[in-house]
Order: structure tokens, then C-alpha cells, then sequence
């Protein structure tokens, strides 16, 4: 996880999220923040992922006919 953070903090959360002569990269509110942001972002994508999945292998399609 730290090797992901660091990797968005260079290249997304640095230049454009957070100010330049604001927070620190190693403080700890900013990091909680910038970890709170990127899980909750892969968790929708991995949500979507399976529900995509499941939509279009398992659901049966003729429960739609009315």
C-alpha cells in the first residue's frame, strides 16, 4: 500500500489535489485522506466489476420480460 500511495501522491495528489506549500507528503491527516479517497474508489470499481459480471453471466434476462 505505501508503494501505491507514494505513486499517487507523485504523480496526482501532489500536482493537482493538494497545494504545493500546503501539507507535508509524510502527514498523517493527508495520507488518511489520500488512502480514504483510493480505497473507496477501488472498492466502487471492484463493485462494479463483479456486478457487471454477474449482470451479464448469471442474471436471467427473461425476468425483464413483462
Amino acid at each position: 500500500m505505501d508503494t501505491v500511495l507514494n505513486t499517487y501522491d507523485q504523480w496526482v495528489f501532489t500536482p493537482y489535489v493538494y497545494p504545493k506549500d500546503g501539507w507535508p507528503e509524510d502527514d498523517i491527516v493527508r495520507q488518511l485522506i489520500t488512502l480514504t479517497i483510493l480505497v473507496n474508489i477501488q472498492a466502487a470499481m471492484l463493485y462494479f466489476a463483479v456486478a457487471g459480471f454477474s449482470y451479464v453471466f448469471l442474471f436471467n434476462k427473461k425476468l425483464m420480460e413483462h
